[in-house]
């Protein structure tokens, strides 16, 4: 069907609200009659906001008021989201320049993530190597016109991913006229700088013309913001803060290992010390002279994003319309870490060996330079369809595509083998001065490239009014969907063999193919008391079906109160990765049961370094969930309305990689030579453990007319984590993960807004509470303060046509509490939680071509 803008208009403004009165959403209660929209978690059109399950919109009011500059930025400071990531310290990430967003306490590969309501591809390198995710920084902020966050498991409508819950990003729909905006924000020490720009055009009405064309532009360019010019991750040694020194042992002044020295380690039992050649400038720890590495890497780096989307719309008559969407994105970063590392042996003989024999060094490659690399990623969008009503059911199909293409390409490495061969030569020594020809003939250029994409195809039926009940209409909606993953990864050919000192590689090229039938039905059993009832089955070439049921209802027994509740299974297909990825060796410090049976202290095989092959594992099996949750809305008045809604997610096959595990278990995963000593452990992706996540969500909007004074609104969110029990594999114990590591249990987000004439100043509190700073099993660490920030901001549209924006984040400049765990210990604080801008101004001026 297609829909009149202004009763769409109508029906959007009550999304925003809380629980409305019978007579603000009821049909027969207006002067106008509503038409019915389709909102995220159902696909039966309906006209009042709060249904079964709790969803979260933000209009585009709303997003302008947080001043944020990117989706990623908007979603990062909400409190249900507990498990993204951000872009910041991507020195120390994967995927460095991405975001992503993780709802209620999963990462990022539970929650789904949708434009329009359908799919998008993920990013072409997996976070971590596996960890598939959608980049929300390929999404052009200024053609949003909402976001739905639906808190829910959500298998029985969309399929796999969707047990945290869905985030559907909807695009502005039939503009006409042109609008433009240009931004300018930095903090205040003049870094982060961030420059925005975009402009939108639209064509037509589809009411009167019968056709709309829309198209956006969007750019976004930030300076970099360095590591050392903060105070807290300066220096990568923060005991004078009350941290750990997480400094690096491998140092631009070379260690050697003297086995000469009568030094007998107890732990390992090997005679012998490390001992600093030449003048150390602070003083060495385990005869390493320790290497700061912070200064050399960036808190945020330089970032360029260019987009455009465009929609087109053609009305061919009241029944009958087409669409297609086409979008591209190009993001940018500019991201750099340490000199290499490098370590290895001087051959007896050398000049400059310490002793007559072969020596063992650590050492930096201080001369290669900073090892720098240029992410560049292309996100590509296409689709077209069809829309059209038959009698009382509405249908809609459409064929789509969506690609994300990768090119890491990195400068400043090395190869081993050239290193060793410089060193067996005489030509480089790290106790010699270095001839500068040497050194750059080692500047290796690694790259790495990467792809995903998915093609879809989709088809829908509903009918809002298919049969009539005491209660009211009753609603249903059936669908096919199919869709092809394609995931590709691949490396220079130094890399793949694992020749570049830190940069490793592993081709994986794969596809499978999804087919998936669905059905939804609304039943108003009466005229207090509604019932959602779905199934969907997805088959899977590579690992089989799902089934998955939803049943949730909507109370409501008087028009201030109603209580909603649901049940469905949900599920997560293996990523491509997690399947194909071919294995990649490492090290991890394990106990070997064999040679430790019973840990003491002065066994090495208690706890060494053991080599290990982690990799995919194509007989994974989808990780499955169980998800509950029962809420309550309150609208006592008019000007106020009260959301609590407690869920339950109770997830279990949970895909992971335990070494202990897989030595401890399978010990024909296990390789030992002859002695007995292990010489590698098959540790692959595996289905093991559980995990089970209590919480609740509540939000609270209070609404007041000051008459001559203007209008004031009040919204707050909160996110409380309850429980967060996790099993590290089948059959173990569940231990308690809330308040530990980066799990808060409390976040919470206020917002005040007063709307007087043309001015629209508002006030913004973030809070996000503590945390104990370390693992369930390694008590050693201190708790992370709780951290609160104040965002102000003014609007001024008191010029014709145009709007002018001003505010600042972080009104008090406060810093990010302290953490040592993981890699935050080097960077000073939780880098998915909290930012490092500090205080930040900014303006934006906008102007509609009318």
């Amino acid at each position: 069907m297609v829909y009149k803008r202004k009763t769409l208009v109508v029906a959007i403004a009550l999304m925003g609200s809380g629980l409305a009165s019978s007579s603000a959403w009821s049909a027969e209660a207006g002067t106008e009659k509503l038409e019915r929209i389709e909102v995220v978690g159902s696909n039966i059109k309906r006209i009042q906001k709060e249904g079964p399950s709790p969803i979260e919109t933000l209009k585009r009011a709303d997003i302008e008021k947080t001043g944020a500059s990117t989706v990623a930025e908007l979603l990062l400071k909400l409190p249900s989201n507990t498990a993204g990531f951000s872009e910041q310290g991507a020195g120390l990430q994967s995927a460095p320049g991405t975001s992503s967003v993780g709802l209620h306490g999963l990462g990022p590969d539970n929650t789904l993530v949708l434009l329009n309501g359908r799919r998008m591809t993920g990013y072409g390198i997996a976070q971590g190597g596996f960890t598939n995710f959608v980049d929300l920084n390929s999404i052009p902020a200024s053609a949003i016109e909402r976001i739905e966050i639906l808190k829910d498991g959500a298998s029985a409508i969309y399929g796999s991913d969707a047990i945290a819950g869905v985030v559907n990003i909807v695009t502005r729909k039939n503009y006409q006229g042109i609008e433009g905006k240009i931004g300018y924000g930095t903090s205040s020490k003049s870094d982060g700088t961030e420059t925005t720009s975009n402009l939108t055009i639209g064509v037509g009405d589809l009411e009167t013309d019968r056709y709309n064309f829309l198209v956006t532009l969007d750019t976004y360019d930030r300076s970099k913001i360095a590591m050392k010019d903060r105070d807290f991750s300066k220096d990568s040694d923060t005991s004078s803060r009350g941290g750990i020194d997480a400094r690096s042992p491998t140092g631009a002044i070379p260690s050697w290992f003297d086995k000469t020295d009568p030094y007998v380690d107890p732990d390992t039992g090997i005679q012998g010390a490390w001992k600093v050649f030449g003048n150390c400038p602070t003083t060495p720890v385990g005869g390493k002279c320790l290497f700061n590495a912070n200064p050399h890497m960036n808190l945020m780096d330089k970032a360029e994003r260019r987009g455009v989307l465009g929609e087109f719309n053609f009305k061919f008559s009241d029944t009958l319309s087409a669409f297609a969407e086409a979008a591209y994105t190009r993001n940018k970063d500019w991201s750099q870490i340490a000199p290499t590392p490098s370590s290895g042996r001087v051959p007896a003989g050398v000049a400059g060996n310490p002793v007559n024999k072969d020596s063992r060094f650590v050492w930096r490659l201080m001369g290669l330079g900073d090892r720098k690399t240029l992410i560049t990623s292309d996100t590509y969008r296409a689709l077209a369809g069809l829309r059209g009503s038959l009698s009382s059911w509405d249908w809609e199909t459409a064929l789509g595509y969506s690609r994300n293409d990768v090119d890491s390409a990195s400068e400043n490495f090395a190869r081993i083998s050239a290193l060793d061969e410089a060193i067996a030569n005489q030509q480089l020594s790290p106790f010699l001065p270095v001839d500068p020809a040497v050194m750059a003939s080692l500047r290796y250029k690694p790259w790495t490239k990467g792809r995903s994409s998915i093609t879809f195809w989709d088809f829908k039926l509903s009918n809002p009014e298919v049969a009539q009940l005491p209660g009211g209409a009753v609603g249903v909606a059936i669908g096919l969907e199919a869709r092809r993953e394609t995931g590709r990864t691949w490396s220079d050919a130094a890399a793949e063999v694992g020749d570049v000192i830190g940069q490793g590689g592993a081709s994986m090229n794969a596809n499978r193919n999804t087919r998936a039938a669905y059905i939804e039905v609304n039943i108003p059993v009466s005229k207090s008391f509604e019932l959602q009832l779905a199934e969907r089955y997805d088959y899977y070439n590579d690992f089989g079906g799902a089934f998955n049921p939803k049943v949730a209802f909507r109370w409501q027994p008087d028009s201030r109160v109603m209580l909603r509740g649901s049940y469905s299974t949900a599920f997560r297909a293996p990523s491509l990765q997690q399947l194909y990825t071919p294995g990649s060796t490492g090290y991890n410090n394990l106990r070997d049961p064999v040679r430790c049976p019973v840990v003491t202290t002065d066994n090495i095989y208690c706890g060494y370094s053991t080599p290990v092959t982690n990799g995919g594992n194509s007989k994974l099996q989808p990780e499955k969930s169980y998800n509950s949750s029962v809420g309550l809305v309150v609208e006592p008045f008019k000007w106020a309305s009260l959301s609590i809604d407690y869920y339950r997610i109770n997830k279990t096959n949970v895909i992971k990689s335990n070494d202990q595990y897989v030595l401890n278990n399978f010990p024909g995963l296990v390789t030992r030579n002859a002695s007995g000593d292990i010489e590698n452990i098959d540790s692959p992706y595996m289905n093991m453990g559980r995990e089970v996540i209590r919480g609740i969500d509540s939000s609270l909007i209070l609404r007041g007319d000051l008459g001559n004074l203007g209008k004031l609104t009040y919204t707050a969110g909160l996110n409380y984590l309850i429980s967060d029990q996790i099993q590290d594999f089948t059959g173990g114990p569940l231990y308690e993960n809330a308040d530990l590591i980066g799990a808060v249990k409390t976040r919470m987000q206020h917002t005040v807004s007063w709307d007087i004439g043309p001015w629209s100043p508002s006030l913004t509190y973030n809070y996000i509470g503590g945390y104990k700073d370390y693992s369930h099993d390694n008590v050693t660490g201190h708790t992370v303060g709780a951290y609160d920030l104040f965002d102000v901001q003014l609007q001024y549209s008191g010029i014709k046509n145009a709007r002018i924006t001003a505010g600042v984040k972080n009104v008090a400049n406060k810093k990010p509490p302290l953490s040592t765990f993981g890699n935050y210990a080097s960077t000073g604080f939780n880098t998915d939680l909290y930012s490092a801008q500090g205080r930040f101004f900014y303006m934006n001026v906008g102007y509609k071509f009318k």
